[in-house]
């Protein structure tokens, strides 16, 4: 069977992305930006262009950014540079200035706003005194134990970008997720760096949820223009939703 329908967002939001034109980057809706007072990011890897862009671009110039990884420390790092040095030799220069500038980027950027640490479904409670959060989750299938807290804090959330990980697995959990959450699924973008099974169901699957977003038609359409594959060398992946 292909994708549950609640999978298909109602409505065409106003979207902007953020992270660049690689993978982890996502499409979030415009009011989430503009209204955020608070963003928690767990899993970032070696990867925080989101964050950065969110910043950025956020127009509440006080906003307060909290970010978790349970690997990323300096010693990650230099060891990634070490290995992407040896690959130098075989000519991928990109990995390699891309691990060079990670390793400023951690002292400017990231070591003000990072925590090293594993998260569990107790975390998130700790929000109930924040308002208007902003959390972004890719933390390679353990989402899944987070899914209840994030129903529980659902109230002080403005916006969700989360990454689903074997949802061919899990299709029946991410549905009911999408069912009592209470805000609007705004988009869904497939991860091509995974596979889509026999069903048309992908391994991974990006989502974006909004509190109150700015619609700009009423006629979803997929994918969207500002959509680009995680991975440029593979094909994109066409995504079926159940009638």
């Amino acid at each position: 069977m292909p994708l549950p329908k609640n999978f298909k967002p109602k409505f065409q939001a106003d979207l902007v992305r953020l992270g660049g034109n690689t993978d982890g980057a996502y499409l979030i809706g415009t009011n989430s930006l503009s209204q955020s007072e608070n963003l928690i990011s767990y899993g970032i890897h070696d990867n925080w262009e989101f964050e950065k862009d969110f910043k950025n671009k956020s127009k509440n110039k006080h906003i307060k950014l909290k970010l978790y990884d349970d690997v990323l420390d300096f010693t990650f790092l230099i060891i990634k540079f070490l290995k992407q040095l040896i690959k130098l030799i075989f000519f991928q220069k990109n990995y390699f200035f891309q691990s060079v500038l990670n390793l400023f980027s951690y002292f400017s950027f990231c070591r003000k706003f990072y925590t090293k640490k594993k998260i569990n479904k107790n975390d998130i409670v700790y929000i109930k005194d924040m308002s208007n959060v902003f959390f972004k989750i890719d933390i390679e299938g353990s989402e899944y134990e987070l899914l209840d807290s994030l129903l529980l804090m659902q109230d002080n959330i403005i916006g969700l970008a989360i990454e689903f990980h074997d949802l061919n697995k899990n299709l029946d959990k991410v549905k009911n997720f999408i069912e009592k959450f209470s805000l609007d699924l705004i988009h869904i973008h497939p991860n091509n760096w995974a596979n889509i099974d026999e069903n048309y169901v992908p391994e991974v699957l990006e989502l974006s949820f909004e509190k109150n977003p700015k619609i700009i038609s009423k006629n979803y359409t997929h994918p969207n223009q500002l959509d680009i594959k995680n991975c440029s060398f593979k094909k994109e992946i066409t995504l079926k939703f159940e009638d």
